[in-house]
């Protein structure tokens, strides 16, 4: 097997297609995927960032041992259906910086994978499905046009790390299971009005980020983080400043209002 990463002259060359695993055809300014790349039928990791390319090929599921896909800073405008064929995709599924307006319910087939990061693409929401990667440890759909979070992200039990910075959200679902393993929340950059209720449940929490939006009030249940490190409230005209905010700096935690 061969575990050299290969760029797109040392690919056209190769004669053994088939026992490749990693290939990085990243900065080659490509609009569609060479044809030599299907015959590597044992990739594990495929880098196609920061290239032309305006669509992914429904031909992916003959990357059946592919884990990590790494597709940033192309002009992708949607993901195809197909991706949920994926289904050893674990380390990573990076999309960042395209124009994806939706992302496919199959996205909810990828139950290894452990990082999706669709930030800075075109997406007004994303679907109850994801709600199924029950291995998944980091989300990122911050720069986004996102109004509305399903609520069964919270039923992920290894999320650890969900930004969701510079969307359009005005409301957060009330925060009924706890996410137990969350440790940084990013949700600056919104229209909230209200903190999210719950909150206090995500006894892991050690940074949490709500600047620059229309809070006013700070619920005493932030209390309950006892592990919380840093909180950041700044740009929030209104935001009313609680007595009780120095017993948290007492405690270590760093509050910048």
């Amino acid at each position: 097997m061969n575990s050299q990463i290969l760029g797109l002259k040392e690919l056209q060359s190769n004669d053994n297609y088939e026992l490749l695993t990693n290939v990085d055809l990243m900065n080659n300014r490509l609009n569609t995927i060479p044809n030599e790349l299907f015959e590597c039928i044992k990739l594990e990791q495929l880098i196609l960032a920061n290239n032309e390319l305006i669509e992914l090929t429904s031909k992916l599921q003959v990357f059946e041992q592919l884990k990590s896909l790494i597709v940033n800073d192309n002009k992708l405008k949607e993901i195809p259906a197909e991706i949920g064929l994926l289904e050893n995709l674990e380390i990573e599924l990076n999309l960042h910086n395209n124009q994806i307006h939706q992302i496919p319910v199959t996205i909810g087939n990828l139950r290894k994978l452990k990082s999706l990061n669709l930030a800075n693409n075109e997406l007004h929401n994303f679907p109850e499905e994801l709600g199924m990667l029950f291995q998944l440890e980091q989300l990122d759909l911050s720069d986004n046009k996102i109004n509305s979070i399903p609520v069964s992200i919270y039923i992920l039990p290894k999320l650890k790390k969900v930004n969701l910075r510079n969307n359009v959200l005005e409301k957060i679902p009330e925060v009924v299971v706890p996410i137990s393993n969350l440790e940084v929340l990013d949700l600056s950059g919104n229209l909230l009005t209200d903190f999210p209720r719950g909150i206090g449940c995500c006894t892991n929490l050690k940074e949490l980020d709500l600047s620059h939006n229309n809070i006013s009030q700070i619920p005493a249940e932030i209390l309950q983080l006892n592990k919380i490190e840093r909180i950041d409230m700044r740009g929030n005209e209104h935001l009313k400043i609680p007595a009780w905010i120095e017993a948290l700096e007492e405690k270590g935690c760093k509050v910048y209002v």
